[in-house]
C-alpha cells in the first residue's frame, strides 16, 4: 500500500518517498485527503485516498430537477408511511456516484486500482440485484 501511494504522489511533491526517508531514518507522513479524496473514499473505501484531481458535481440532465421533486415527494411519503428509509433509492445514488467516480477518476489521471475497485463494485452490485431478481421470481411462481 505505501509502495503505491509512493507511486502515485504529486509531481509537484518534494516530500521524500519511504524508501528515501526509511534510509534517512525519518518517516513519511500519511497525506492528507482533499476534498476530492474524501469523497471518493466515501463511495469506494480506501482506494478513495490515492485519488487527485477536483471532482466536479454530476451534470444535471434536463428534467432531472423535476424527477428530484417526484423521487423527493415519494420519499418523503415512504418515509411517512413507513418510518424507514427507501434502501433502492439509496442504492441508485450509490451506483450512480460510483460510476460517476470512475469516469471522474479516469479524467483526473488516478490510478487504475481506484478504477477497477469502483467497476468490480459496480459488477457485484448488479449480480446481487439479479440474484434478488431469480429469488423474487421463483417466490412469485411458488
Amino acid at each position: 500500500s505505501s509502495l503505491t501511494r509512493d507511486r502515485l504522489l504529486e509531481p509537484d511533491d518534494m516530500s521524500p518517498t519511504t524508501c528515501e526517508a526509511g534510509a534517512a531514518g525519518q518517516t513519511v507522513p500519511e497525506p492528507s485527503p482533499g476534498p476530492a479524496r474524501a469523497s471518493l473514499h466515501d463511495w469506494l473505501g480506501d482506494a478513495g485516498s490515492q485519488v487527485s484531481g477536483p471532482v466536479e458535481p454530476e451534470p444535471a440532465l434536463p428534467g432531472d430537477e423535476a424527477a428530484s421533486e417526484d423521487a423527493s415527494a415519494e420519499h418523503s411519503s415512504f418515509m411517512s408511511s413507513s418510518g424507514a428509509l427507501d434502501s433502492d433509492d439509496q442504492d441508485e445514488r450509490r451506483e450512480r456516484r460510483a460510476e460517476f467516480a470512475v469516469v471522474t477518476a479516469k479524467e483526473a489521471g488516478a490510478s487504475l486500482t481506484l478504477q477497477t475497485r469502483a467497476r468490480v463494485w459496480l459488477a457485484r452490485r448488479r449480480v446481487t440485484e439479479r440474484r434478488v431478481d431469480l429469488r423474487e421470481a421463483r417466490l412469485a411462481q411458488l
